[in-house]
């Protein structure tokens, strides 16, 4: 990072060549000059966030879109720096906000989204990016990116910017899931049966209530996201706050009539979910799951019409593989707090 001798070198060759027309690619194959991965020396500036020295090379010819072995391009280090000034002289040297900077279609504007950038997300916007453009390995947007990475600053940006509330990602069948070797997500319709599927179909609301984020939940349904819409394992946003352990997430999505007595794919209620999460006898310790008691939420459940004798018909996927874990099978809320000798939950039941 020696601004002078790249001002040295860049001079020393524009010498040796006159700079005639005859040797102006001469030069221009000595500014680009990769190294052996196809790095450039731009990448290398715009990596280190290297203002003067990418200005230097910008200005001496750098190809703004040349891509190294693995196709990152200086626009896509520039992203995931999130610096707005660097993306903004990449575009005004030619660079195309909307050119994929992955295999599967990653755009400038995601990346900026997953860091969290709201300075970088305002430059690509106001010069083209597209704002509901969608990779092609789970069908994720920028907001969706957003919102996952828990940034509700750049989340509100974009839900203010007119970011599509109801897409929605990939259905992932249980085979096909991420890290399943040689496999890849199905189109499948998020409409469909969502029985058989594990992963897929959320919506931007679907997110944020798997993450916990009150500050984007509520920006999202100010801004009329569906309140009820379902994930592939059926769930929804209530329903997955809950099994996250966000309760005051799903606290906030009660006060705003979300369904209490919505069934999901394995035949859970909310209300079972939260008496579950209070009687959890594995903990995995999760870090993202809340420590307040989630009996408060019960009661509140309770009063927006929840059904406390809605039987189960099923055992949770996520405690087949553990011996000890509560039968579930027909059983109710009050049947869940009495194996646990919840005593209080009891009562209230």
């Amino acid at each position: 990072r020696d601004l002078e001798a790249v001002r040295s070198l860049l001079d020393q060759k524009a010498t040796e060549t006159g700079l005639a027309i005859e040797h102006l690619r001469d030069f221009l194959d000595y500014v680009n000059a990769p190294q052996i991965d196809g790095t450039t020396a731009l990448h290398w500036a715009v990596n280190h966030d290297d203002f003067e020295t990418a200005d230097l090379l910008i200005g001496a010819g750098a190809n703004v879109s040349a891509d190294n072995r693995t196709g990152v391009t200086p626009m896509r280090l520039a992203a995931i720096n999130g610096s707005m000034a660097m993306i903004e002289r990449l575009l005004d040297a030619g660079a195309d906000p909307n050119t994929p900077l992955t295999e599967h279609g990653d755009t400038a504007l995601m990346m900026a989204a997953r860091t969290g950038s709201a300075d970088a997300i305002q430059m690509l916007l106001g010069r083209g990016a597209e704002i509901d453009a969608v990779e092609t390995w789970a069908g994720t947007s920028a907001l969706m990116w957003a919102i996952s990475e828990h940034h509700a600053g750049a989340a509100s940006m974009l839900i203010e910017a007119g970011a599509d509330l109801s897409v929605r990602s990939k259905i992932v069948s249980v085979a096909n899931r991420r890290g399943a070797e040689g496999t890849v997500p199905e189109d499948a319709d998020p409409d469909a049966d969502p029985v058989g599927y594990a992963n897929g179909g959320f919506t931007p609301l679907l997110f944020a209530a798997r993450e916990g984020q009150i500050d984007a939940t509520r920006r999202l349904i100010a801004a009329g996201a569906d309140i009820n819409a379902i994930a592939a394992d059926g769930k929804n946003a209530l329903g997955l706050a809950i099994y996250n352990g966000h309760f005051e997430v799903a606290s906030f999505l009660v006060e705003n009539d979300a369904e209490v007595n919505h069934i999901d794919a394995e035949g859970f209620p909310p209300l079972f979910w939260a008496v579950d999460r209070r009687n959890m006898e594995w903990n995995p310790g999760f870090p993202w799951i809340e420590t307040t008691d989630p009996l408060p939420l019960i009661r509140q459940l309770l009063d927006a019409g929840a059904d406390p004798n809605t039987f189960v018909n099923n055992t949770p996927r996520s405690r087949r593989n553990f011996g000890g874990s509560p039968r579930t099978l027909f059983a109710t809320s009050l049947m869940r707090a009495a194996y646990s000798a919840d005593v209080e939950l009891v009562q209230l039941l």
